[in-house]
């Protein structure tokens, strides 16, 4: 699964060219991976106000996340992610300040993530207009996900 966004803010026409790099392994994979991708619809802006979103996904499987990144529309300033453990203790494991080229961090060694740690993200706004924001798909809207590759593949890890 691949998917890009790209916003042609002006009335012009405007060429774009994406580049992907594909690499082939040795041996045939022996863990399948899969995508997780955790959101909030509880999108609620006020205006002329900076605001932060909090969500907390319980996370039911041992996984290990294997890179995390975020996406969030123009208003987004911060875009950050930790990983509470079972007795409570939280690890900052993500940080993002660009909504135009988020940043995609890619785990060294696997975060091993086990049944009853929770994965809690925060996206920070910065709401100029003169009227509330919500969650949408148009650029004048606005959203809060994190996702990233996971293995061993379990399915689908919702959390929305």
């Amino acid at each position: 699964i691949m998917q890009l966004h790209s916003i042609n803010a002006t009335e012009a026409p405007a060429e774009q060219q994406f580049f992907l790099n594909l690499h082939t392994a040795e041996s045939p994979a022996r863990t399948h991976v899969d995508i997780y991708g955790f959101t909030t619809f509880e999108i609620e802006l006020p205006p002329k106000a900076t605001t932060t979103i909090t969500k907390a996904c319980a996370i039911r499987d041992t996984i290990g996340l294997l890179s995390m990144s975020s996406h969030f529309h123009e208003r987004g300033k911060l875009a950050t992610a930790e990983i509470i453990d079972a007795e409570g203790s939280a690890r900052k494991v993500y940080s993002n300040d660009r909504w135009d080229d988020p940043e995609v961090e890619f785990f060294d060694a696997p975060i091993r993530v086990t049944n009853g740690d929770t994965v809690r993200f925060h996206c920070t706004y910065e709401n100029r207009d003169d009227h509330t924001v919500t969650y949408g798909g148009s650029a004048t809207d606005e959203m809060c996900f994190v996702f990233g590759y996971y293995f061993p593949k379990v399915g689908l890890i919702p959390c929305f």
